[in-house]
């Protein structure tokens, strides 16, 4: 895996996240991904700030996963892309 920041504009930081082979057949596997600072590298994320990533068959079952360990609560702002 690797992790990158990249400055789009003035206004925009987009971070990059790219998966090995190894890191989706963990996801497969219903194995998340966890990143902290310790893993990102010191500023490729923003302080205090952790990435997660999950892989489900549908956005239920990734909510469904989510709320399995232990990430929603009910004061959890939940999303998904509204093009769905």
């Amino acid at each position: 895996m690797i992790i990158a920041k990249f400055e789009k504009s003035q206004d925009t930081t987009l971070i990059l996240v790219g998966l090995s082979d190894e890191n989706v057949k963990r996801l497969l596997q219903g194995k998340p991904i966890y990143i902290g600072e310790k893993h990102a590298g010191q500023g490729a994320l923003p302080p205090g700030y952790e990435l997660g990533i999950m892989h489900g068959k549908t956005e239920q079952d990734i909510y469904d996963q989510f709320k399995a360990e232990g990430l929603i609560k009910e004061t959890t702002i939940v999303t998904k892309d509204p093009r769905l």
